[in-house]
């Protein structure tokens, strides 16, 4: 007698995929932001050593501080912070998209 496949335990990439987006979204998310504090942490005191800095040639400091981490005016974390934030809200959505598309229903005319 064959059993009948179950799609609710299955590995697909369409259920596997938002918890992916989901994961590394806020990771990325979590990097911005620590990016972000230390470098208005090294604005406010200028002997301060971020927890980034490793060694001289994996330093933070240094690419904060280049011309190209400025690239738009303003500081490139911060596309980082809202690019990731609209990364984590994909996959949050994409996790559980019908009791979504049933919570933000619109009325019925």
């Amino acid at each position: 007698m064959a059993k009948a496949k179950n799609s609710a335990n299955e590995w697909t990439l369409e259920r596997v995929f938002p918890w992916l987006l989901l994961a590394a979204g806020v990771v990325a998310l979590a990097a911005s932001i620590m990016l972000a504090s230390e470098v208005f942490q090294n604005l406010k005191n200028p002997t301060y050593v971020p927890a980034c800095n490793l060694n001289p040639i994996l330093s933070c400091t240094s690419v904060a501080d280049s011309v190209q981490s400025h690239a738009f005016g303003f500081p490139n974390y911060f596309i980082g912070i809202a690019g990731f934030a609209a990364v984590v809200t994909t996959g949050v959505v994409g996790c559980k998209p019908r009791a979504i598309c049933r919570r933000f229903k619109p009325p019925a005319a």
